[in-house]
């Protein structure tokens, strides 16, 4: 699946990457309803087309554990280290330890649609502004 995004970024543009479909379409469609513009991407190839694209991305929403070869860990630092201004999401459903909780936020699967947006509207107010 390409990267799309919907063109309607006043809320801001989320990159939201999900290897399971049905939770791709549905999650990617209220997060347009709720305002936002959403690249999606299915997994890490994807995601990393869509970050070296340096297409505007306010805020990642990563699932880490993406079908093997995949290293979401390594992507998360990845952000971090060249790409700062965006804000990064951990999703998971697997236990998470200390480590992984100081890279970034963790919401843990399966989440409702108002906790995601929570956790994307406090990333998107703790991100420094573009100068």
């Amino acid at each position: 699946m390409a990267p799309q995004s919907n063109g309607r970024n006043g809320q801001g543009t989320v990159l939201f990457v999900e290897d399971e479909y049905l939770i791709l379409m549905d999650v990617s469609r209220r997060l347009r309803e709720a305002g936002y513009g959403v690249i999606e991407a299915s997994n890490l190839a994807e995601a990393r087309t869509a970050l070296h694209s340096w297409s505007r991305i306010d805020v990642a929403v990563l699932d880490i554990m993406l079908p093997k070869p995949a290293d979401g860990v390594g992507l998360v630092k990845w952000i971090k280290s060249n790409r700062p201004e965006v804000g990064v999401i951990i999703a998971t459903g697997y236990e998470t330890d200390s480590e992984l909780r100081a890279l970034a936020p963790v919401i843990e699967k399966p989440y409702r649609p108002d906790q995601l947006l929570q956790a994307i509207r406090e990333v998107l107010a703790r991100r420094p502004q573009a100068a």
